[in-house]
């Protein structure tokens, strides 16, 4: 006796098709010889069957125990419909195990999963027939590949580039996810590109952006006010008034934190910043202890991209070590 081995249907039918596949683990059939199955990624498309009318089918045919054949079909019902009538013929039963509307079915063996008794397993008294049996069948409606997932992944990387040779690298492969969308790479060239100075990671990281490299300023200001205004009950002179008011609670708010953390001061921080406890946030502190110890557990550091320094005017891992060297 031999097992089964996983046996995978291809997509036959090219529109409205279910992708059929059947996937059996550790069945051995009683009489059974599997030397005439055939793994599907052999078999060329057309030699799949397209049923359409299971209650015509000759369920006779095949010996027990054996799964359905491959087979294409037009809508998931009759894909159900099909393998519930041929497991009835040949020894078993199928089960619907779990399902996505207008995506794919997977039917199991009605035996499929495993028993766990409350009791323990010296205490089990149970009349199920799970035993863990591992047949399974699927049915799937295969989705066209969307191509605009690998422009976007192109466009993320251009503008996370960290280098400008890592820039340089990029735009072709854009212009070649773009050949399917009309004027797409025109405008991005001669569009956005002309101010990649402004939001690409390489050059933005060398200005004084304060840890904020949005893309888009205004969009989340934009956001708040037709939030606030789609909340509104009151007339429109009084939106714009109280709105006036939300944003002195707002800038209300940013002095209220930066007060705080003059009067909260860190206790673990190190001696050698202890001056700059009330004069600069807490933020800015915590992230130059964190350079300090990155020294203190790397003493020869990779080059500096000057990156920190540039972008948030605190100094990295390299200027501390000058710093300490020159005072030394």
């Amino acid at each position: 006796m031999e097992s089964l081995q996983p046996i995978e249907a291809l997509n036959l039918h090219e529109s409205g098709t279910i992708k059929f596949e059947v996937d059996i683990e550790e069945i051995k059939p009683s009489i059974q010889d599997t030397s005439h199955c055939t793994p599907a990624f052999l078999v060329p498309n057309e030699q799949f069957p397209l049923i359409t009318e299971p209650d015509k089918y000759d369920y006779s045919t095949g010996l027990k125990l054996e799964p359905p054949p491959l087979s294409r079909f037009n809508d998931v019902d009759t894909l159900m419909q099909f393998a519930q009538k041929w497991a009835k013929g040949h020894g078993y039963a199928l089960t619907k195990k779990n399902s996505h509307k207008g995506k794919n079915v997977c039917l199991a063996c009605d035996q499929y999963g495993e028993y766990i008794s409350l009791k323990g397993p010296n205490q089990r008294q149970s009349t199920t027939k799970i035993c863990g049996c591992k047949f399974r069948l699927r049915g799937s409606i295969p989705s066209p590949k969307d191509d605009s997932k690998d422009y976007q992944t192109s466009w993320n990387l251009l503008v996370s580039s960290n280098s400008t040779e890592e820039y340089n690298n990029i735009p072709e492969k854009i212009k070649v996810n773009s050949n399917d969308y009309s004027g797409a790479w025109a405008y991005i060239s001669n569009s956005l590109l002309t101010f990649k100075k402004k939001f690409v990671t390489d050059w933005t990281s060398q200005n004084h952006h304060l840890g904020n490299q949005t893309r888009s300023c205004v969009e989340s200001e934009h956001s708040y006010i037709k939030c606030f205004i789609n909340t509104s009950n009151g007339e429109l002179s009084t939106v714009f008034k109280n709105f006036k008011k939300e944003i002195d609670i707002q800038l209300n708010h940013i002095h209220h934190t930066m007060g705080k953390e003059r009067v909260h001061k860190l206790t673990d921080v190190s001696p050698l910043f202890k001056k700059l406890l009330g004069t600069i946030s807490i933020k800015a502190i915590k992230i130059i202890e964190e350079q300090f110890l990155k020294l203190k557990h790397q003493p020869n550091p990779q080059p500096c991209s000057k990156t920190l320094m540039n972008g948030m005017g605190i100094p990295c891992s390299h200027e501390i070590e000058k710093l300490i060297n020159n005072k030394g």
